[in-house]
């Protein structure tokens, strides 16, 4: 192969910094002389990047988001499908990797009604005799059918074992229009498009992904006017 053209992105597996063990297969095909072009992904505006260590409140072991527990974001249909997805900075190289990083995830509705919950077990184990509690990678998510309205994310730590580096994103997907209230700039490439040394493009566009990565460095590479080809 000569050259790979690849249009997913992942929203889990990387450090967001070009790391972890999807970035780990790409870095191997260039190194063999394959040219890696890769789509920045349409996650732009939908993302929140925090760090653990300083945002979790030790009395609820909430992460708090200036003065509050939770992050907003508004559903603009009904019948939406939602996906929330968390990830921290807990990924090797190699995927049989198992983190003991234990986060875990909630959406509520602006009543305070849980919506949807995803608390898989990382304990450093990975899946065994049907135990589909646990989990090998640093991520939760859920999927949600939800109508139109506020709504609630809150992120709870239960492993006592973060370090002041750990890092977190969250990512809203939908299939109808949302807006993230409270989402972050930047920062939004996900793996393999954050790999440094792949051709990562980018479209002119307010959807379209942009970073930095969490090392630096300016992500896409190259922006087109139109990826409609």
């Amino acid at each position: 192969i000569d050259i790979a053209l690849y249009s997913q992105v992942w929203p889990f597996g990387s450090n967001f910094d070009g790391s972890g063990f999807i970035n780990a297969l790409v870095t191997r095909a260039i190194q063999s002389g394959v040219i890696w072009i890769g789509a920045a992904g349409n996650n732009g505006g939908m993302v929140y990047n925090g760090v653990v260590e300083k945002q979790r409140d030790v009395r609820t072991q909430l992460l708090a988001f200036s003065g509050r527990d939770h992050l907003r974001f508004e559903n603009k249909f009904d019948e939406n499908q939602v996906t929330v997805t968390l990830s921290w900075t807990d990924f090797q190289d190699d995927e049989n990797y198992n983190t003991t990083k234990d986060l875990d995830l909630f959406v509520y509705d602006q009543s305070g009604k849980l919506m949807g919950s995803s608390e898989l077990i990382q304990r450093g184990e990975a899946p065994a005799n049907g135990d589909t509690k646990l989990s090998s990678h640093a991520r939760e998510s859920v999927t949600i059918q939800l109508d139109r309205g506020s709504y609630q994310i809150k992120i709870k730590v239960n492993s006592n074992n973060l370090a002041q580096s750990d890092r977190f994103r969250v990512l809203l997907k939908a299939g109808k229009e949302i807006d993230f209230t409270d989402r972050t700039k930047g920062g939004e490439i996900m793996p393999p498009a954050d790999n440094p040394l792949a051709i990562t493009v980018g479209e002119n566009a307010g959807e379209s992904a942009v970073g930095p990565t969490a090392d630096g460095r300016i992500k896409p590479d190259v922006l087109i006017a139109d990826s409609r080809i």
